[in-house]
């Protein structure tokens, strides 16, 4: 068998499993820290708003948090 078909195979043994409700997948949680964003900006130039709107957040999100 070629490696593509064992992958495949082995892909369609795993939406089988879930489908049935087993469990066969890792799950890895990781930690990451918050961004600097002031800083990031920064380093791309960006204004704020700029900022927001290049990930859409509006800026009434950005005014209204609280």
């Amino acid at each position: 068998m070629s490696e593509a078909f064992k992958s495949i195979e082995q892909g369609l043994k795993e939406a089988l499993a879930h489908v049935r409700g087993e469990r066969m997948a890792t799950v890895h949680e990781i930690e990451l820290s918050e961004p600097d964003v002031q800083a990031i900006r920064a380093d791309t130039g960006q204004s704020q708003s700029a900022s927001d709107g290049s990930i859409g957040r509006k800026k009434s999100r950005r005014l209204n948090r609280g």
